[in-house]
């Protein structure tokens, strides 16, 4: 089970650097993150391997950020940063 876990970690981190528009910002055991987007076609991508007890699977979540234009705004729903999401499943197994 682990070494699968690293295996899909793995995956996760190369599509993130793949996809990811802005420079490398940490990139950890757990972590994999880019800088925040500066421009309005920026694409921000964070990796996380989380576990929240030594009981549980770990899960590797994507988070997509694009530049808000307005203070309103929650989440990045261009074409490019849609593509990006619903493409990291299939990506990692």
């Amino acid at each position: 089970e682990q070494g699968r876990c690293d295996e899909i970690w793995k995956k996760a981190r190369e599509y993130g650097k793949s996809h990811a528009t802005t420079a490398l910002q940490v990139d950890a055991e757990r972590i994999f993150m880019t800088a925040p987007p500066g421009t309005a076609e920026d694409i921000s991508v964070t990796v996380s391997r989380i576990r929240t007890s030594k009981d549980t699977p770990e899960v590797i979540f994507l988070d997509v950020q694009c530049k808000k234009h307005l203070v309103t705004e929650n989440s990045c729903n261009t074409p490019l940063a849609r593509k990006i999401r619903d493409g990291f499943g299939a990506a990692v197994r």
